[in-house]
């Protein structure tokens, strides 16, 4: 299985996965059977908890002839409308690039890591106005 709910008591499903475009929650039985229909889930937000994604690189990708091995995995925690929050650990890159498009911390800007950084260090205004778009 790729898709893993690590909350599955609190939320009454243990996979989550795609249907027709469509983000569901499904329950399975001992037998690894459907229990049921899959819930569509109203998604407002997703949050990326740490991402493991890690490049593999072969013979032929050291020499430019091909693309190195890239194997995806993700913890991620979903917020739906109702409230609750389903923390997913995920190596699904379709569900992953779906889930993407409720991350709000993406269309941030991009500057705000460096400003947190540099918060502790004072700067000259002079040089704080030239250096600004």
């Amino acid at each position: 299985m790729q898709t893993k709910v690590l909350n599955a008591e609190e939320v009454g499903f243990d996979n989550v996965d795609l249907y027709f475009g469509r983000v569901c929650g499904e329950k399975h039985n001992k037998l690894g059977g459907l229990d049921g229909v899959p819930k569509k889930l109203d998604i407002v937000r997703v949050i990326v908890i740490s991402d493991n994604t890690t490049k593999e690189s072969t013979i032929w990708s050291r020499w430019g002839l091909d693309k190195p091995i890239t194997k995806v995995n993700a913890d991620v925690d979903i917020y739906l409308q109702d409230g609750t929050c389903i923390q997913v650990n995920s190596s699904n890159k379709k569900l992953l690039k779906k889930l993407m498009k409720f991350v709000w911390e993406v269309n941030a800007d991009p500057r705000v890591k460096f400003y947190k950084k540099m918060q502790c260090v004072e700067l000259n205004r002079e040089t704080w106005n030239r250096t600004q778009l």
